[in-house]
């Protein structure tokens, strides 16, 4: 192996092991926010017998192997949601830090794509988007405008506007839409700017159309909307002008 090689390899093995640590500290978010406010703080504890997490039982995949799945105090099975996150997170550092080079915008963006998955299992668990987490995707758009020219702040203002079509759908279901989506959405947009909001909205319609449908076959009459939001979001911060482009492909099929 030559160097260079050597040199390339061994920095995509210090992102794999910065995304598994960056996805067990999202494991941790989830699981904390997910609880009730007066139960959030403290040192990890298993969530069966309520005793505490030595250092070597949180190495991120390690552990879980070692373990063989199960608490070491009570026995009881580990939910396989967390070695799957820290997983997800080596493969977004990585991922994200080819597609975008290494880059300021990237990492922003991955970090932005930990929050929408965090954002979407909360959701999914509880129906509830914290506003701690959204608030944070807020701030990484607005620090987004310092590193990147495109898209400008006039279209990002725009884009946080299209809240305002959530927020009319909500009036007019009656609640149909949670305000947590309405708030996502405003974030998504300092972040994505005006057209990329559309097109991470278009994703979100066409999929949880797809997912409310697979639900009411299910006889389950509520369904959250963020977890289709968040997809939408990470899609169009990567494939924006492709999901624009093949939205008014479609538009202009239909119509001729």
């Amino acid at each position: 192996m030559s160097s260079a090689s050597f040199a390339v390899f061994s920095l995509y093995a210090i992102l794999v092991l910065i995304g598994l640590y960056a996805g067990s500290l999202t494991t941790r978010v989830v699981f904390r926010l997910s609880l009730p406010k007066g139960s959030r703080r403290g040192p990890s504890f298993c969530p069966n017998c309520g005793k505490h997490l030595r250092a070597t039982d949180q190495i991120p995949i390690i552990s879980y192997i070692l373990l063989r799945g199960r608490c070491r105090r009570c026995g009881q099975r580990i939910s396989p949601m967390y070695p799957a996150t820290e997983l997800f997170g080596a493969f977004m550092v990585t991922f994200v830090s080819w597609y975008f080079g290494f880059s300021l915008h990237g990492y922003i963006v991955c970090l932005a794509s930990l929050l929408l998955y965090a954002l979407a299992v909360i959701d999914l668990k509880c129906m509830r988007l914290p506003d701690v987490l959204t608030g944070s995707l807020a701030v990484l758009g607005v620090l987004d405008i310092f590193v990147i020219s495109t898209p400008d702040p006039l279209s990002r203002a725009a884009g946080a506007a299209c809240a305002l079509i959530l927020l009319g759908v909500r009036f007019l279901t009656r609640g149909g839409i949670g305000i947590g989506d309405v708030k996502l959405t405003a974030a998504a947009g300092i972040l994505l700017g005006y057209d990329n909001t559309l097109a991470a909205l278009g994703f979100a319609v066409l999929t949880g159309a797809v997912a409310a449908a697979v639900y009411k076959f299910n006889g389950v009459k509520k369904m959250p909307f963020g977890p289709w939001l968040c997809a939408g979001i990470f899609a169009a911060a990567l494939y924006g002008e492709e999901l624009t482009s093949l939205y008014l492909n479609f538009i202009r099929f239909v119509a001729y």
